[in-house]
């Protein structure tokens, strides 16, 4: 079920997604618009100077990042399982004449097929704080699959902090309302700084360079261990 719900949720907001991003829709929320604005502005830089070789981007939602770090890069795949979002991708794509070089893959992480040590880097975001701790196991394992043994990683994703504290539990189930008024309940969790690291460090990586925003948490990192 949580699963299937947060499909249905992204597939049904995906006209809406990139709102935040620009502070509107909910960045609007306790004026917080700003906020959204800059922690997006810093994770641009980040990406702008990550990619090499064949990136994946894992949870690429409708491709909002993908003009920053695909001049870095020889070869793209976009991976998302909304059929919506990819549509958007897919604009995106066609309006930066990336066709060449892009592949667009419909899938859950989770169980698709990929092929084995295929990626050169992978682009994370937004995807780590939607999994429990057992999903969150195995996307790793997934992850370490697929990449190369040097493969670095960009990831950033949804911080806790004393802004966000008045507005979000720090774990739980959220009713996500989009502009039709239709409601889904989403598994959501907010990372600590300490512990977003760990848990990097956890999955044998070392943090390159760490960013804390007032709403958003941005990484790069190397593998640390021979996987």
């Amino acid at each position: 079920m949580h699963r299937d719900e947060l499909k249905s949720y992204y597939e049904a907001g995906a006209n809406e997604y990139d709102q935040a991003y620009v502070g509107k829709g909910s960045a609007a929320i306790g004026g917080l618009a700003d906020r959204y604005v800059r922690d997006v502005d810093r994770i641009s830089h980040v990406l702008s100077g990550f990619g090499h070789g064949h990136l994946v981007d894992i949870a690429c939602g409708t491709g909002f990042w993908l003009p920053f770090y695909a001049p870095n890069c020889r070869r793209i795949t976009l991976l998302d399982q909304s059929t919506a979002a990819l549509s958007k991708s897919r604009e995106r794509v066609d309006g930066l004449g990336l066709q060449s070089r892009v592949e667009l893959l419909e899938g859950d992480v989770l169980d698709m097929p990929l092929p084995s040590s295929a990626y050169d880097c992978a682009v994370i975001g937004f995807l780590l704080s939607h999994f429990t701790d057992q999903q969150q196991a195995t996307f790793f394992l997934r992850l370490k699959s697929v990449l190369t043994a040097e493969a670095p990683l960009a990831v950033f994703d949804s911080v806790w902090s004393d802004v966000r504290q008045p507005y979000r539990k720090k774990e739980s189930y959220e009713s996500r309302t989009l502009r039709d008024g239709r409601s889904f309940n989403v598994y959501k969790k907010y990372f600590e700084a300490s512990a977003f690291e760990s848990m990097l460090v956890t999955q044998g990586f070392t943090v390159k360079d760490l960013y804390v925003g007032d709403l958003f948490i941005a990484a790069t990192a190397e593998p640390t261990l021979e996987r």
